[in-house]
């Protein structure tokens, strides 16, 4: 090893031992020397590409996703990724990763464990929203929702107190527009949803309820985009109502995203948490938000929907808010199940609050599912279940296929997602049997070359749907209204989808952009997602993992998801995931309602005793 490189792996592994030294650490300014003195093995780069290659033929829109002038080759992108040449092992992974953003898909990433250690934070959430002469603004959020041991850590690298700035206007981002900067930002970068103006909402902090039933603000993926960034700062360029134009650098915060065990060098870094040793800790130890920098109480505007004075039945997560005289509200944060989120706990939530709407005279109905990530397809059917009892099963559930694959028929001959018996035959109105879902099978001309699928199917959710409901309904579609602000994902996105098409009620979206075409009020409505991982654990089981074609654990510990089933549209022979609507209504965001569900909800209101 000659001089120079010497120098710079004692230099990383201090940088390392830094980390280590602290492993509780509030904050420290941006340096990942420690990752990019990993190097590079070509070993590692032959089994990542062919398990990913391997792992593909689940893919559903592996295909269709070549389609147009943006498509994306994915076997292509990892034939050059073979070839090309890396610095590092961390140059190499990160190129990996980028061939999926593209995608613009919420359901698939790849992120390597490795290069997860360290969450990269920037200490100005921004937010956007019009101006009183309806221009589209960007403002550094003006509540503090990070720790104060981060603004500490600024102030100590940079001599900047960033709480002078919180609610100060932004212009520019490192000398370009701030519009500009921060939707190349969202294109470039984040790649969880089709529609150009989500991507850039979902940069935005925002304020809802959480999954713990506690309205606060979140950040948003400017402030906290779960990338390594390039660069150590960003300038922004702001407007101050005191002194005018004036610039400000704020460096990326790095704060520990896992409890860091003993190690002194990048070697023993890479030992405990790159490698897949058995001996090491494969399934990181994620800490609490709370000592992720986030304020652990409730954010600005709890007194604002909770001063409502009306009872409301609080069972976390659900609310139901009496809004008005004849108007209910429904909040709803998550789909996903849990030890407190239950399919009994669920049911006794929606009895209660329905019922006490039905008595207090509610006639109107809006659905907040503002931030919803998704959760549970049948907890999604059985939502629709208890707003509309009389809808049938066959028209309820969704209609999905599977890859069709050599490997996949395998497995549909085993206990697996792909067993046939999962699943009803829509044509027939009864339960696959056997291999029937998989003969004859669809075949599809996508991306310019075939495509093979099962039959239609639909999940079978009967468990967990069939509860018989005696409440006759009493909401005319009519005067239901759903509203998010964009991030309402996969099982969210599919009941909002039945809602909108099938149902035909209106919906909403907030929006901090004042014209063009509505944005859809929800995104990621692909399928099922599937974890690298629960696919190995399914092919293990099945006794197929000496096969050729089977997936095996990648070389260094990595998270990878993708969609393994495909959902259509009840009046659409193209798969969700491509058919996206448009929200029938935009609710645009301003100075008042930004924080303030309780207008937006009023504003909805109203637009409801009026027809469209």
């Amino acid at each position: 090893m000659n001089t120079s490189k010497l120098k710079l792996t004692l230099l990383a592994s201090l940088i390392c031992s830094l980390i280590h030294v602290n492993p509780t650490l509030q904050a420290r300014q941006l340096d990942p020397s420690c990752y990019k003195n990993i190097p590079f093995v070509n070993s590692v780069r032959e089994q990542t590409v062919a398990n990913l290659a391997k792992a593909l033929q689940f893919y559903v829109f592996k295909d269709v996703a070549k389609e147009g002038a943006q498509g994306v080759d994915l076997k292509k992108e990892l034939e050059d990724i073979a070839m090309a040449e890396f610095l590092n092992d961390f140059q190499f992974q990160q190129r990996v990763q980028k061939i999926f953003t593209p995608l613009n898909d919420g359901h698939v990433w790849y992120q390597p464990k490795c290069y997860r250690s360290m969450n990269f934070i920037q200490a100005f959430p921004l937010t956007s929203y019009v101006d009183s002469a309806g221009d589209q603004r960007v403002y550094i959020l003006d509540q503090p929702v990070f720790r104060q041991g981060l603004y500490n850590k600024v102030r100590e690298v940079t001599g900047v107190n960033v709480q002078n700035f919180l609610g100060m206007e932004v212009t520019e981002i490192d000398g370009v527009p701030v519009l500009e900067a921060l939707q190349r930002f969202a294109d470039e970068e984040l790649g969880k949803t089709k529609d150009p103006q989500q991507r850039f909402e979902m940069l935005l902090a925002n304020h809802a309820l959480t999954s713990y039933g506690q309205w606060r603000s979140f950040f948003g993926y400017w402030a906290s985009p779960g990338i390594v960034p390039d660069k150590s700062n960003v300038t922004y360029t702001l407007q101050s109502p005191r002194h005018g134009s004036l610039k400000v650098t704020i460096p990326w915060i790095a704060i520990p995203q896992i409890s860091l065990k003993s190690f002194w060098s990048t070697f023993g870094y890479k030992r405990l948490y790159c490698d897949p040793d058995p001996t090491s800790p494969y399934g990181m130890e994620f800490l609490n938000p709370s000592t992720l920098g986030l304020l652990p109480e409730p954010g600005p505007g709890q007194s604002d929907t909770e001063s409502l004075s009306t009872t409301y039945i609080n069972t976390n997560p659900l609310k139901f808010y009496q809004l008005d005289g004849n108007t209910g509200v429904l909040v709803l944060p998550t789909f996903s199940l849990g030890d407190q989120f239950t399919y009994d706990s669920f049911d006794s939530a929606m009895d209660q609050g329905l019922e006490k709407f039905r008595r207090l005279g509610i006639r109107k109905l809006i659905l907040d599912f503002t931030n919803n990530p998704g959760g549970s397809i049948c907890l999604g059917y059985k939502l629709l279940n208890h707003l509309f009892p009389q809808i049938p099963r066959q028209q309820l559930y969704y209609h999905s296929d599977l890859v069709r694959s050599p490997l996949s028929m395998e497995l549909a001959k085993r206990n697996s997602l792909w067993q046939c018996s999962n699943y009803y035959n829509p044509d027939e109105n009864s339960l696959h049997k056997g291999l029937s879902c998989m003969f004859p099978g669809t075949t599809y001309i996508r991306g310019g070359e075939q495509a093979n699928f099962t039959q239609k199917l639909q999940y079978n959710c009967d468990f967990q749907v069939n509860r018989r409901i005696n409440r006759k309904p009493w909401f005319q579609t009519k005067d239901v209204a759903i509203v998010t602000n964009g991030r309402c994902a996969s099982t969210c996105s599919s009941v909002s989808n039945f809602l909108q098409r099938v149902m035909k009620v209106r919906t909403f979206v907030t929006s901090p952009f004042p014209k063009g075409t509505n944005p859809p009020i929800s995104t990621a409505p692909g399928g099922m997602v599937f974890s690298y991982d629960n696919l190995l654990w399914q092919i293990t089981e099945a006794g197929l993992s000496s096969r050729e074609d089977a997936p095996k654990n990648f070389p260094q510990k990595a998270d990878f998801y993708f969609t393994v089933m495909e959902n259509y549209g009840w009046n659409t022979s193209l798969p969700d995931e491509y058919a996206q609507r448009p929200a029938t209504d935009r609710i645009v965001l301003d100075e008042s309602n930004f924080f303030s569900p309780v207008e937006v909800w009023t504003e909805i209101s109203q637009k409801l005793n009026y027809s469209k």
